[in-house]
């Protein structure tokens, strides 16, 4: 899952709410892009059980 964003930086309260996105779906990766200032970006993975 892509996640798109234009914020000064990447937070926690962020990424949470990334997770709370793979949760949700059949997807066990996640990856918020940051385009504010300089690009950067934080790859989470889950193992979902919802399968």
């Amino acid at each position: 899952m892509l996640e798109l964003k234009a914020v000064s930086k990447l937070i926690e309260a962020l990424e949470v709410q990334l997770l709370n996105y793979v949760k949700a779906t059949k997807y066990e990766v996640g990856l918020p892009l940051n385009f504010e200032t300089k690009p950067e970006f934080k790859r989470r993975i889950l193992t979902n059980i919802n399968e």
